[in-house]
């Protein structure tokens, strides 16, 4: 239920932005990510190929965002070619600028949640299996792992980044980051010079 509760409150903004004099061009885009370790985890839990398990739950999906009168203007799934083709272009647009290179990540590591942790996002737990990392957020196993990845080079645009953040404090894509009572600039720390790439990995 919290993928529908998440795309009824961007429904709701969606409505908003469209009613707006001033933006009417918007779109609404949905649809589910069927790649990473938990998916392919599932579909052997479930005993098919992951291909025709992600079709099964995406068309769940689809259905049931439908049914709620969810406003998207498009659904797309990650396995569908147009997702390829967009992917591949991005990709090799940054390869070819130099902006990704192959190196190492490691750290806490929750395969339900998909994301790295930081330390302080993590706890020591004890159960009737034992001890063992938990999220704090999510409550989910985490363990720690190291990959050789592709990253992005964040360092490159950082500056302009930053000038961009401190001129436009009320931009709209701050808004989460504001109602936590955040400030944008706090998004990026003097060591956040990479971003991992496994998410976009051809």
């Amino acid at each position: 239920m919290a993928a529908v509760k998440a795309c009824h409150g961007t429904d709701s903004m969606y409505s908003l932005v469209y009613s707006s004099s001033d933006y009417t061009k918007t779109t609404f885009s949905t649809g589910t990510d069927e790649h990473g370790l938990k998916i392919q985890q599932a579909a052997e839990i479930a005993g098919e190929n992951p291909l025709t398990f992600c079709t099964e739950v995406s068309e769940k999906f689809k259905t049931l965002f439908n049914t709620c009168s969810i406003s998207y203007t498009d659904y797309i799934r990650t396995t569908e070619q147009r997702h390829r083709v967009a992917v591949e272009h991005f990709w090799s647009v940054l390869r070819n600028r130099g902006l990704i290179y192959k190196g190492s990540y490691e750290g806490w590591y929750s395969t339900q949640d998909e994301s790295f942790l930081t330390p302080s996002q993590v706890g020591e737990v004890i159960d009737s299996t034992g001890k063992h990392m938990i999220s704090l957020e999510s409550g989910h196993k985490v363990e720690w792992m190291k990959e050789d990845n592709y990253m992005f080079r964040l360092s490159a645009f950082r500056h302009n980044l930053l000038d961009w953040l401190k001129a436009n404090p009320n931009a709209t894509c701050l808004f989460l980051v504001r109602e936590a009572g955040c400030s944008g600039v706090s998004l990026f720390p003097e060591t956040l010079t990479r971003l991992s790439m496994c998410g976009l990995m051809p």
